[in-house]
């Protein structure tokens, strides 16, 4: 997570820019942790195949209340049982309220064709 914290201060973000946090497999992990434990914040927050972190609680994400936040599973992702999946969206909405559920028909992989979706919801 402090490389993390590196590469933001580096990156000299500006205060004006929506901040986006995008998290795939393993990385959503590190996202999650990075936004929960640090208090970090974020305009949105995207999840895709992976698991959230069971450690993190609800109010370690309070300051994400006006976060928007995606889950996104492939139907076919061999990674991610059904009851795991199930799991994950009763976890995810019980934190994050509003999730916006946007599945697609792949396995496990960033479907690029969703990043307009996540930029317009």
């Amino acid at each position: 997570m402090n490389y993390v914290d590196h590469i933001i201060v580096n990156e000299k973000i500006p205060e004006h820019c929506e901040f986006v946090v995008l998290g795939f497999s393993q990385g959503v992990s590190i996202a999650a942790r990075w936004l929960g434990l640090k208090k970090n914040k974020c305009d949105r927050f995207i999840i895709i195949s992976g698991k959230f972190p069971a450690e993190i609680t609800t109010l370690q994400v309070m300051h994400l209340q006006h976060t928007k936040v995606f889950l996104t599973v492939g139907e076919n992702d061999n990674l991610i049982s059904s009851e795991l999946l199930q799991q994950q969206i009763e976890r995810l909405k019980a934190l994050f309220p509003k999730l916006i559920e946007i599945p697609h028909e792949g396995g496990h992989q960033i479907v690029s064709s969703l990043f307009s979706i996540y930029l317009e919801k």
